[in-house]
């Protein structure tokens, strides 16, 4: 029986499609960047496998983003491919709901080291040793439409021996929807199974790890909501027991929001003061990717601006002709630089300065009240349904609902946080009166 086993777990490829950009970039290697990305985190998957010596790459679903696969994204998988065929490298992988297995939609001929689950029944491939024993089993399948409400994990029928046992499946981990339906305590009920292989969430996550329950994340962010670092899981198993677990970074472009808080900052007078901040600010971005990673080639970056600072009122006259010359001149300094930079956009959410603020809030038994209860708004959850049914939670781009203002805790903490403000600058405002 085989002693050691290594595998990547990668998912949401996503291979035909490119970074999302809102502004125009006139850098030809940055539009080279931009329209390759995607590309080049997969080719990176497969150079770490190469390089790691691995016994199989896992894709738990959405290697292209569209059920029609492009030429180019199609062409390009297959070569991968054929790399990782030539250094004895197995693929494996189970069609999500932006490429559903359904019927035949390769444009060429897959190598013999990949293997594509079927949609209508979970399949078994085994890994035996050279005495016929069974160390290695996966577990997976495919989505027949872009919706699937099929409970497959149900389904999911493994031996519970010595062997080590993987099953892949793309879901929200939501029991109310039509991506695969099922909550992690559904999974954990099946017994056999050492590691599941999730794929659909866009960000990294350990759900568990008795057993194993991981979702790696979109190897290239493509838009400020799939922000962060993108990467893959790399999995060592030991006598079949898993025993190391490591997030490996694949993104060429890290997409970032930078929240810019100016209170305090006494040197901030006009608009060259700010335009002189952020310009500190990128090159404090630059540097910290650096010491992080040798491997990114830019950040792509909103900053949200925000506090209380003398140049609220000039702010209030401008504000659209002021964004547009900090974006085209912070673009234009940062964009040729390596890393480069790129600035999406800029909110501007300042507000006017109070002196002594915190002093106020500390002798004012009002003030002191409400900041207690910005507080506890942010860890209330009954508060937070009361919002009301406009406000929704999702941890999916997939599953977005145009119709309703999607909410997570960063939106929360910065709607909670302007309230705050605003009712503070009342407050003082009727105190003055």
């Amino acid at each position: 029986m085989k002693n050691e086993i290594k595998f990547i777990h990668t998912a949401d490829i996503h291979l035909g499609s490119i970074l999302h950009f809102t502004r125009k970039i006139k850098n030809n290697n940055i539009i080279d960047i931009r329209d390759n990305a995607v590309y080049n985190s997969f080719k990176k998957i497969c150079d770490i496998a190469i390089d790691k010596s691995v016994d199989f790459i896992i894709i738990s679903g959405d290697i292209y983003d569209k059920e029609a696969r492009s030429v180019k994204g199609n062409s390009f998988f297959i070569n991968q491919c054929k790399r990782l065929e030539e250094n004895n490298i197995m693929v494996f992988a189970i069609g999500g709901n932006h490429d559903p297995i359904n019927k035949d939609n390769e444009l060429f001929n897959l190598p013999s080291n990949v293997y594509i689950f079927g949609f209508e029944k979970p399949e078994i491939y085994e890994f035996k040793d050279e005495y016929g024993k069974i160390y290695c089993r996966i577990i997976g399948q495919s989505y027949r439409d872009n919706w699937d409400s099929r409970k497959m994990y149900s389904h999911y029928n493994l031996p519970k021996d010595n062997a080590l046992n993987i099953a892949l499946m793309h879901t929200q981990l939501d029991n109310s929807n039509n991506y695969v339906p099922c909550l992690p305590a559904n999974l954990k009920a099946i017994e056999g199974i050492d590691y599941w292989a999730l794929g659909h969430i866009h960000k990294y996550k350990i759900i568990d790890n008795n057993p194993f329950i991981i979702y790696p994340g979109i190897p290239q962010g493509r838009d400020l909501g799939e922000e962060g670092y993108g990467g893959i899981v790399f999995v060592k198993a030991y006598d079949n027991v898993i025993e190391n677990i490591d997030f490996i970074n694949t993104s060429d472009v890290l997409w970032k929001k930078e929240e810019v808080d100016i209170t305090g900052e006494k040197n901030i007078k006009n608009l060259g003061d700010l335009e002189d901040f952020l310009y500190l600010k990128c090159e404090n971005l630059i540097k910290d990717i650096k010491e992080y990673s040798q491997y990114i080639k830019g950040i792509a970056v909103r900053f949200i601006i925000t506090g209380r600072g003398e140049i609220y009122n000039l702010i209030l006259e401008k504000e659209d002709e002021i964004r547009e010359y900090l974006l085209d001149n912070l673009n234009n300094k940062y964009i040729n630089y390596d890393p480069f930079i790129y600035v999406d956009s800029i909110e501007l959410n300042l507000r006017k300065p109070i002196e002594n603020l915190e002093l106020l809030k500390d002798n004012n038994e009002l003030l002191k009240e409400i900041s207690k209860i910005s507080l506890e708004c942010l860890k209330d959850d009954a508060f937070i349904k009361r919002l009301g049914s406009v406000w929704e939670r999702t941890n999916s781009v997939e599953d977005i609902n145009i119709k309703k203002l999607q909410l997570n805790d960063e939106l929360l903490s910065y709607i909670v946080k302007q309230a705050e403000n605003i009712i503070i600058d009342a407050v003082l405002e009727k105190g003055d009166d």
